[in-house]
């Protein structure tokens, strides 16, 4: 039995859960902290419960994938809140060290954020007085940037001198960027030494000025100088990073690195940057396909299995705010080719990896059609359509690699039901209906605040949902239904449900999830 530890970046199911679902087989177990040692948002992880935990559940273990943001500091949100001084936290990531002398063996992946400085007024997953002063935090931080860069115009000048930030609220968020930095650089020791086999710096915040812009050209610089570029990646990308390090680890535990090509719908689709990232589309996919555990090949004939990246030909539209095709969709894309080749692909024996990016936050009726209209729907290998396009690609992409690994069971039947039911109905869809019709006829609820997690909000989404899913998914409501609705952190941005099959594809071997 391979077991491997989890330490997730939060509590959230795309966190916490998605990664045990996933690489969940028949002689393979990923073990993550018990819930109530977690953190709740705002609120940090027991921090001794946690070390004790991992003390004693890595002893026997072949791997470990840990989320440092939890390690340091309780959780992604509690590492931008924190008033913890660099020598406590240096204690903290000295139990990595302690970990691989009581097993020498384990083998030890880890990732940390970089903090983010976010460009409006919300206080929701930062600083309280971010709630009035978040806009000029992030404008003081990019207009500096560019003054520093010599690049500064009077307009912006005039604009920084007159942002009117209290110094106690600048001090504390300057005071805890620089700390936090300091910890990114101190992770690098690890890896140099030997103690972290592989580093990821997945970029939460991709601003090209800015606090954020500047920590990570010093923390690319240390990463240059220690000559760890082998080593240590930074691109795009957060919530996926748990599902991505751990396909890494057991493709590195199964002997096998995945070979993966790569479809486009149209020429120009690999060259546009999408929404709040910071590169070219191909660029970043290969780095997933990468940091998963795989490599990019050129031919159908070589190829393990067939990533289609289905994205806009000119920029990625919102979910929230969907608006007219326009050329990029309907003119200067091939789907009808593209599906073709899917098809033609999967005929062949290669496993079919979708990642659905046309539109940010969630994913679109029409490859949903065009799986079903080519009998597709229940053989993918992997498949993402939420949030950003880096969340999508490298969750896709270990799931692909979880499918190459383990073959098509009910256990991956299950989660393929669920992104589609997540992604495309909740994501894509039930989710605005829910903002623009319910919730402003029923004070005092909103978008960041639905009173419960398992309320009258979490029960009229999951009524909303099953309506959409019968109406606009037949052939996937003949199969599943929907058993669970909530709402993690009591908002309307990421929801938490299960589906139960009704009937399993014939292709399936039973076994089942790990939630059963």
């Amino acid at each position: 039995m391979t077991k491997i530890i989890y330490i997730p970046l939060d509590e959230r199911p795309c966190n916490y859960r998605f990664p045990v679902q996933l690489f969940f087989q028949a002689n393979t177990v990923v073990i993550t902290p018990p819930m109530p040692i977690m953190g709740y948002k705002k609120r940090p992880a027991d921090m001794d419960a946690l070390k004790a935990w991992l003390i004693k559940n890595t002893g026997d273990a072949d791997g470990l994938v840990v989320a440092l943001d939890t390690l340091l500091y309780g959780g992604i949100v509690p590492s931008r809140l924190h008033h913890c001084s660099f020598e406590d936290l240096s204690q903290r990531l000295a139990i990595l060290s302690e970990l691989k002398t009581q097993n020498p063996r384990l083998i030890i992946y880890a990732f940390q954020l970089i903090m983010r400085c976010p460009q409006y007024n919300s206080a929701d997953e930062e600083p309280e007085y971010f709630q009035t002063h978040g806009k000029d935090i992030h404008n003081y931080g990019y207009f500096h940037h560019q003054q520093e860069l010599g690049m500064i115009t009077k307009e912006d000048q005039a604009q920084l001198k007159a942002l009117n930030i209290p110094k106690e609220y600048l001090s504390d968020f300057s005071k805890r960027r620089l700390i936090n930095q300091r910890m990114n650089i101190a992770a690098l020791e690890f890896v140099k030494k030997g103690i972290i086999s592989f580093f990821i710096f997945p970029q939460d915040d991709s601003s090209k000025y800015g606090w954020t812009a500047k920590d990570q050209i010093k923390i690319r610089q240390a990463i240059k100088d220690q000559h760890l570029t082998d080593l240590v990646y930074m691109y795009p990308g957060a919530d996926e990073a748990g599902c991505v390090l751990t396909s890494r680890l057991v493709c590195h535990l199964h002997q096998i690195s995945p070979k993966v090509l790569i479809k486009y719908p149209g020429p120009s689709c690999p060259s546009i940057i999408p929404s709040i990232e910071d590169r070219y589309l191909d660029t970043m996919v290969k780095y997933h396909v990468l940091a998963c555990g795989g490599i990019v090949v050129d031919s159908l004939r070589e190829c393990d299995a067939v990533l289609f990246i289905n994205a806009p030909a000119d920029y990625m539209r919102s979910s929230f705010s969907r608006e007219e095709p326009g050329r990029g969709l309907a003119v200067l894309r091939n789907m009808a080719e593209a599906m073709a080749f899917i098809d033609y692909a999967y005929h062949r024996q290669k496993a079919i990896i979708i990642a659905d990016i046309t539109y940010g936050n969630g994913s679109d009726l029409e490859i949903y059609q065009w799986l079903a209209a080519k009998n597709l729907l229940d053989k993918l290998a992997g498949f993402g359509g939420w949030n950003t396009a880096s969340n999508s690609i490298g969750q896709a992409i270990a799931m692909g690699y979880s499918y190459l690994i383990n073959g098509a069971s009910s256990a991956h039947f299950q989660f393929l039901a669920s992104r589609y039911v997540e992604d495309i109905g909740y994501c894509g869809y039930v989710r605005q209906f829910i903002m623009a019709d319910y919730l402003p006829k029923h004070p005092p609820f909103n978008y960041f605040d639905v009173g419960e997690t398992d309320g009258v909000v979490a029960a009229e989404v999951k009524r909303q949902l099953q309506l959409f899913v019968q109406e606009k998914m037949p052939d996937l409501w003949e199969r599943v239904e929907i058993s669970k609705v909530q709402l993690p952190w009591k908002r309307m941005y990421e929801v938490d449900l299960e589906v139960k099959i009704k009937k399993l594809p014939k292709i399936c071997k039973p076994l089942q999830s790990p939630l059963d």
